[in-house]
């Protein structure tokens, strides 16, 4: 029996699509404007790995499995140490 999907998991799926959709899109984009596609791809990742962090922070803490737990924290301490730089 296959064991019932997190919130955490739909978020990483989630997450691994649009990420997906955002690579395709660099992929069709680079060979006409590889500085633009490159600035946007990177713009693109930046702000998706952060809604991702934001989703997983979140969530309660009983929902969210070990690995995405740790994940969690070390987002949450890579965000404070950009505030704190800024």
């Amino acid at each position: 029996m296959a064991s019932p999907t997190s919130d955490a998991d739909i978020i990483q799926n989630a997450y691994a699509q649009r990420l997906q959709a955002l690579f395709d899109n660099y992929v069709d984009v680079a060979p006409s404007d590889p500085d633009g596609a490159k600035a946007k791809f990177v713009a693109g990742v930046t702000f998706l790995r952060g809604v991702r962090a934001a989703a997983l922070q979140a969530l309660p803490a009983d929902s969210v499995p070990l690995g995405a737990r740790t994940m969690r924290q070390g987002s949450a301490r890579k965000a404070a140490t950009k505030k704190k730089a800024r």
